[in-house]
């Protein structure tokens, strides 16, 4: 069996295991909020609304106590966030002790509510089926009691560690309804928590994370589309009523200020150490398909491990470009209601840009200091899109969080590989030819690549499903590696 043939049989196999394992799955309930929160660990996420950041919620889970019989677990939160009222702006920071029993349940809350100059105090202790305290109003305490039983669940507003409190004791599976009787800790009224988890997939949730994810649509309290990921966190929040957008920033397990949005850590990169050695099989397998004899060049090794050091400079010049892109173009765009594909292709367009480039510096870099023979600039250039394309998609996965082994992220990551693998050897053939050629084969590669980076926005845009984009991607790599195979092979294009 020739190495094309074994490409495709290796690339319907990952497709084969992806369709297979990306079954709709159901998650079942946890018995103690220990198996999902552990102690210590802190939770932030960021809020913005039309686009712009308006504040976070900060929850840590302090640690468990006894109170009036119940094991309850003590939450440190902190929700600050700034709003109009009128056309006045609020900042209004709510700071404080939550205590739920290890079922989910309230047991009390010992909160400070800041609005502008003015503080008021809360602090409300459960009893059997009474809830009892007092709140403060200009600095006046007033007692209150209710009955309240026992089975309600706590859901405050904007608090979202409630909502990860709630569904962790709930069996999440698309189809499944829900209608959850909550009340708000706070005022102490009570409300009912509706809605049906719509779907499951691996779906785009920032510029630059995707996360296999049950997306749950809630009618009440109020229209708003959650993001629940299957280790029981609430990745994004939707509420387009007050355009708003709400991101899981980051977990830690200790906080003394609040960090910034979560990158790629020791610890997280060894739980992906099975799907680096993947990512890493696929790199060799796509490099042999245009090695020859470069097996025994160490030019092709140098290549290799520079392709894949090279991606490191990514982060620093195509993310801020494309960040500048999406700020200045697509953002504003969306908010007034204006977005075209024109507008969504930049980040793309500026990506194949700087990725295509970087490659054709990179092989000449090799060319002037190591002087190849000519005919060994196709392996070279395979080496530096090989190495490119197996850190770029070990750095993707890491960033995304997802380490589930034969997924869509597989199938998409391999595309990648394939991709870079194809076009440097294109590029490396070309640079052995002509000027004419390279600059004719950089705009080709180019003009794919940022077609590739731009068919996510058909997903954001709810034309074509994450799934099936996919799908398009795998076969557009397959079809790109042959095309590459037989140009190089015959010499034309």
């Amino acid at each position: 069996m020739n190495l094309k043939k074994f490409s495709y049989l290796f690339t319907f196999a990952v497709l084969v295991l992806s369709g297979s394992l990306f079954s709709q799955p159901v998650l079942s309930p946890v018995n103690s909020i220990g198996e999902f929160r552990n102690i210590g660990e802190t939770r932030v996420w960021e809020i913005e609304i039309n686009g712009e950041i308006a504040g976070y919620l900060k929850s840590q889970l302090v640690g468990s106590q006894e109170i009036n019989s119940y094991k309850t677990f003590q939450f440190n939160q902190e929700l600050k966030l700034k709003y109009l009222s009128g056309n006045v702006e609020q900042k209004r920071l709510t700071k404080g002790n939550f205590f739920v029993s290890d079922k989910g349940f309230f047991n009390g809350n010992q909160k400070t509510i800041t609005i502008g100059e003015f503080t008021e105090k809360i602090e409300f202790e459960r009893s059997g089926s009474i809830i009892e305290g007092f709140f403060t109003r200009g600095g006046k305490q007033i007692e209150q009691s209710v009955v309240m039983a026992e089975y309600i669940k706590p859901l405050g507003n904007n608090y979202f560690d409630q909502y990860e409190l709630i569904f962790a004791r709930e069996e999440i599976f698309v189809g499944k309804s829900i209608n959850i009787d909550v009340f708000d800790p706070i005022s102490l009224t009570e409300n009912s928590l509706v809605g049906e988890v719509t779907r499951f997939g691996f779906i785009p949730l920032h510029t630059e994370l995707s996360d296999s994810v049950y997306v749950i649509e809630l009618t009440s309290p109020q229209n708003m589309t959650l993001y629940y990921s299957k280790d029981r966190k609430l990745q994004k929040i939707d509420i387009p009523d007050y355009k708003m957008k709400v991101y899981l920033d980051t977990v830690i397990n200790e906080v003394n200020e609040l960090p910034i949005r979560s990158t790629v850590s020791v610890s997280k990169s060894i739980s992906f150490i099975p799907n680096y050695l993947v990512f890493l099989l696929i790199s060799l397998i796509s490099l042999l398909m245009f090695l020859g004899k470069g097996y025994r060049w160490k030019e092709t090794y140098i290549a290799f491990a520079l392709g894949g050091i090279a991606y490191f400079i990514i982060p620093y010049t195509q993310f801020p470009v494309q960040s500048y892109f999406f700020k200045q173009f697509i953002l504003p765009a969306f908010q007034s209601g204006q977005f075209s594909y024109l507008q969504g292709s930049l980040p793309s367009v500026a990506g194949g840009i700087i990725q295509e480039s970087l490659k054709i510096i990179l092989i000449f870099v090799i060319l002037r200091l190591l002087k190849p023979k000519s005919y060994q600039l196709i392996a070279i250039g395979a080496a530096v899109g090989a190495g490119f394309g197996l850190i770029e998609s070990s750095y993707l996965a890491t960033l995304s969080g997802n380490n589930e082994l034969f997924s869509w992220l597989l199938l998409e990551k391999s595309s990648l590989i394939k991709f870079h693998s194809g076009s440097g050897a294109l590029l490396g053939w070309a640079m052995s030819k002509s000027f004419s050629d390279l600059m004719k084969i950089g705009a080709i590669t180019t003009l794919i690549n940022s077609f590739m980076r731009f068919l996510p926005v058909f997903v954001q845009q709810n034309v074509l499903s994450f799934e099936l984009i996919n799908l398009i991607v795998a076969f557009l790599a397959v079809m790109f590696l042959s095309i590459s195979l037989w140009i190089i092979k015959r010499g034309q294009y």
